[in-house]
């Protein structure tokens, strides 16, 4: 849909960093969010430290719900039942950080 709106090919090729009408940023931070990315797809976009950290949260029961940030400034978000846990980009683990997390309706 916003390829169809800026008359491009690739939607790769719009930047976060690039100048855009509101609406079609607006479009765009909708469709990031409507897809969701499979287990798989979000461990691979984490950084080796991250990876290495993760497995031991993943020991205590905690999931990978999702990542936040990109390239050196991610942050992956993990949860296990009313536990949330953080890992930044260098595998520092925060096990109690200040975040909320909006209910799933699935």
């Amino acid at each position: 849909m916003i390829a169809q709106l800026l008359d491009i090919k690739n939607e790769e090729e719009i930047t976060d960093n690039e100048v855009l009408p509101l609406e079609i940023r607006q479009l765009k931070k909708y469709k990031r969010r409507a897809i969701a990315l499979s287990n798989d797809t979000l461990y691979d976009r984490l950084s080796l430290a991250q990876k290495f950290s993760a497995s031991r949260l993943n020991q205590y029961g905690f999931k990978l719900r999702f990542i936040r940030g990109k390239g050196l400034r991610t942050l992956a978000i993990f949860e296990c039942k009313d536990n949330v846990a953080t890992i930044d980009s260098s595998g520092e683990v925060q096990i109690s950080p200040n975040i909320k997390l909006r209910m799933n309706p699935t």
